[in-house]
């Protein structure tokens, strides 16, 4: 199990130490639908940790995961190193109601407080 953290009700935190694939972003589906079944919306915080990689279907299936979900995101942060996924958070920014923003590592504490708010 991925593991998760959250700032509260309706604040739910991932840290990802591994490298991005298709039955991980299952997982994180999974557990972000349980929180949807207790809250109306959410804001999602996803750290991935600097050294690991996206699968280009990874990301695919994550997208059609956002878009059908898209009215129950309020904020969505991405924290990475990985910048082709960055600019991929701000398109996903363009298709959703949801404010997702990306983050280097070293704007980590930037991104929780704005992640709170």
């Amino acid at each position: 199990m991925i593991p998760t953290f959250e700032f509260s009700k309706n604040v739910v935190g991932f840290l990802i130490d591994s490298d991005v694939n298709s039955k991980l972003i299952e997982e994180i589906h999974a557990a972000i639908n349980d929180r949807l079944q207790e809250n109306e919306t959410i804001n999602l915080f996803i750290e991935i940790k600097p050294g690991n990689n996206i699968s280009f279907s990874a990301l695919i299936k994550d997208l059609k995961f956002k878009t059908q979900h898209a009215s129950r995101f309020k904020k969505i942060a991405v924290v990475t190193d990985i910048h082709w996924f960055q600019n991929a958070m701000e398109i996903k920014d363009l298709i959703m109601n949801a404010e997702v923003k990306g983050f280097e590592h070293i704007y980590r504490l930037k991104a929780m407080n704005w992640i709170a708010e």
